[in-house]
């Protein structure tokens, strides 16, 4: 038959892990030298000056990069600028001839206008004159 299996609650003690006592600083000092705890705190200055120079170092590398990418932005915003201004009088100028030859191309298209009227005008006399020919053709078929 099956056994029932132990609850969370019914089940076996954890083992015990052994207490420590707490930590006295005498003590520990008392068992290292005073010489070895000197040089163990000149050392814990040493490199804790070291690091923090470190990061004293980067911090000032990192602005010193900043300020010549601050540098080089401002130049070339600059340049930019100065393209931008220049284009605007391009324009300026683009637009200025593009007004002038606005009254040519007026003046073509009349021109143009007015050869096409011509032409059809042409045309036309031509069919007369040919009309008339014709005309004068048959008058003098006639009388002889």
């Amino acid at each position: 038959m099956d056994q029932p299996k132990p609850s969370v609650s019914q089940s076996a003690p954890l083992p015990r892990t052994p207490t420590r006592s707490p930590f006295d600083p005498d003590k520990a000092s008392a068992s290292l030298g005073q010489e070895h705890v000197q040089r163990l705190s000149e050392n814990l200055f040493k490199k804790l000056a070291q690091y923090t120079q470190g990061e004293l170092i980067a911090s000032s590398e990192n602005y010193k990069l900043l300020e010549a990418m601050n540098h080089t932005t401002r130049e070339r915003y600059a340049d930019m600028s100065e393209m931008a201004q220049r284009l605007v009088k391009e324009m300026s100028k683009l637009q200025s001839t593009y007004a002038d030859f606005t009254e040519y191309m007026k003046e073509i298209d009349d021109v143009s206008e007015q050869a096409a009227n011509m032409e059809q005008i042409c045309l036309e006399l031509d069919d007369y004159t040919k009309y008339l020919e014709d005309k004068l053709k048959n008058a003098n078929r006639a009388r002889t």
